[in-house]
């Protein structure tokens, strides 16, 4: 768990799960603070999260241990990233992350800060729980930093490559076309043809595909 991170904690019997859970409170205080039902670990070392009976005794426990972040790093996927490429018009969610001193990603929701260097090229669309969803607006390069404290890391997104673009029409039939290509021009096509007429075609044509669609670039 990282210091300053937040979490919840959920209880329930094993043996008997029709009985109420137990009053969950904090070994700590001055470790682990509680309110509402959101703990913070806000000092480094092990605290006891202490699950309490109607009589106060204590039933169960479990310990927290808490260390302080030394290193951000910026993710999409679960996968570190610190150059990516993405079309013009997609949408792509990145996560920002810490790690201890032993590379361990820690747990618990952070307060993290997204900057762009420039929105001409990307633009911000959503936040929150440490995540940020950018757009790409224009072809070019920019920066996204993410922040915690004086932990910071950085991501260049460069935006190139042709437009992502979507149509609907509403008539007497709805067509739906799904396509992904890669360098080896597999192709997947699925078309489906719907009409108001005695007759409904249905056709499908499908051969192997290992592309991407959304975005191009980032090195695994």
């Amino acid at each position: 768990m990282a210091v300053g991170g937040r979490f919840e904690l959920d209880y329930t019997w094993n043996e008997d799960l029709s009985r109420p859970p137990p009053d969950l409170r904090t070994g700590s205080a001055e470790r682990l603070a509680l309110k509402g039902e959101i703990f913070t670990a806000i000092a480094a070392g092990y605290t006891a999260v202490l699950a309490l009976l109607p009589d106060s005794a204590v039933g169960d426990l479990i310990h927290i241990h808490a260390t302080a972040p030394v290193e951000v790093a910026i993710q999409h996927e679960r996968v570190d990233y610190t150059a990516y490429t993405m079309a013009p018009g997609s949408e792509l969610q990145f996560d920002a992350i810490t790690r201890d001193a032993d590379d361990y990603v820690l747990a618990g929701l952070l307060d993290f800060t997204f900057e762009l260097a420039d929105d001409g090229v990307l633009e911000v669309v959503g936040t929150g729980n440490g995540h940020v969803i950018l757009r790409a607006r224009a072809a070019g390069t920019t920066t996204v930093r993410a922040s915690l404290g004086a932990l910071a890391a950085e991501l260049a997104i460069t935006v190139e490559g042709e437009a992502l673009t979507t149509s609907g029409t509403d008539s007497d039939s709805t067509t739906d076309s799904d396509s992904t290509t890669d360098a080896t021009t597999d192709a997947t096509t699925d078309v489906t043809t719907d009409a108001t007429t005695d007759a409904t075609t249905d056709a499908t044509s499908t051969t192997d595909a290992t592309g991407t669609t959304d975005t191009t670039g980032g090195v695994l």
